[in-house]
C-alpha cells in the first residue's frame, strides 16, 4: 500500500492544576484502604506497597532529606537506587563521627531507624549485588566490583566461611542465573548470559573488570555447567559489539581449557 499524506489525529491533552494534584494527594493520604480477600482494611500510617503514590512519596521524602544533608558535603559518600541507600560518613574521631551521624539521621523522619552496618570483608560492603571497596587512603574513594552470587552459593567455597563469619549475608546470596541444562532455548540462555555479563562489567570499576569477568566465566564453566565452546561467542560479542576491546577471547579460552582439564584430574 502506498504511503499517504493523511494527517495524524491530534493527541488528546488535559491540564491538571497544582491545586488538583494537591487534592488528589490529600485524598489518597486520608483514604488508605486495601482489600484482602473479603476484608477491607485501612492502613494506619504510611502507604501500603503498590499504592499509586507510594514510590513518588518515598522519592520525594528522600530528596527532601538529601537536600538537608548539604551541611555534610565533603565528608559524605552516598549511593542510592530508589529507596535502597548506602552511605559512608567520614570523621576524624569517634566524637565527630557520632555528631555527624546524629545530624545525618535527623534529616530523615523520626519513624525511620538508621543503624551502622558492618563491612562484609575488611573495608568492603555489600550493596545490591555490588561489593563497594575502599581502594586508597582517601576516606571517600571507593571502587565497585559486581558480586558473583552463584560463586558464593552455599554449596561452594568460600560461602561456608562467609555464612559462619557474617550471618547477616544469606539474604543477599542467591542463585541469579539458570544452569546450562535448564529447560529453555539456547538462544534465551545466551541472551541471559550476555545481559548478566554486560551488567556485571558496567557496574564494576575498570581496574577490576578483568577479575570479575574471569570469575563469571569460572562460574559458568564450573558451577552452572556451560560448555566451554558456548562461552567463545559471548566473549567475541562483548569485545566487538559492546566496546570491551581489552577482552582477548583466544587467551581466555586457552585459560578455561587449562582450568577445565586441571579440575577434571
Amino acid at each position: 500500500m502506498a504511503p499517504t499524506n493523511k494527517p495524524k489525529p491530534p493527541f488528546l491533552t488535559a491540564a491538571i492544576t497544582f491545586a488538583s494534584l494537591l487534592a488528589i494527594v490529600k485524598w489518597c493520604a486520608q483514604f488508605r484502604y486495601l482489600q484482602l480477600g473479603t476484608l477491607t482494611l485501612w492502613q494506619n500510617g504510611g502507604f501500603f506497597q503498590g499504592d499509586a503514590l507510594s514510590v513518588l512519596l518515598v522519592l520525594s521524602s528522600l530528596f527532601m532529606a538529601e537536600h538537608k544533608q548539604a551541611f555534610l558535603q565533603g565528608s559524605l559518600r552516598s549511593i542510592r537506587y530508589v529507596d535502597d541507600k548506602w552511605t559512608v560518613v567520614h570523621a576524624s574521631d569517634l566524637q565527630e563521627a557520632k555528631a555527624k551521624l546524629q545530624g545525618y539521621n535527623s534529616c530523615y523522619d523520626s519513624s525511620l531507624t538508621i543503624t551502622p552496618e558492618d563491612p562484609l570483608l575488611g573495608s568492603a560492603w555489600l550493596f545490591l549485588g555490588r561489593l563497594i571497596c575502599r581502594v586508597s587512603s582517601s576516606p571517600l574513594k571507593f571502587a565497585t566490583l559486581s558480586y558473583v552470587k552463584n560463586w558464593m552459593a552455599p554449596a561452594f567455597l568460600p560461602a561456608p566461611l562467609l555464612y559462619s563469619t557474617f550471618p547477616q549475608t544469606p539474604t543477599q546470596l542467591f542463585w541469579s542465573e539458570l544452569p546450562f541444562n535448564s529447560y529453555q532455548s539456547r538462544a534465551a540462555l545466551r541472551g541471559q548470559r550476555i545481559g548478566r555479563l554486560l551488567d556485571t562489567l558496567r557496574s564494576t570499576s575498570p581496574p577490576y573488570q578483568a577479575l570479575v569477568l574471569w570469575l563469571k566465566l569460572c562460574e559458568y564453566l564450573l558451577l552452572l555447567g556451560d560448555r566451554r565452546q558456548t562461552l567463545r561467542p559471548l566473549l567475541f560479542n562483548l569485545q566487538l559489539q559492546h566496546g570491551f576491546t581489552w577482552i582477548h577471547p583466544p587467551s581466555l579460552m586457552r585459560s578455561l581449557a587449562a582450568l577445565k582439564s586441571g579440575g577434571s584430574q
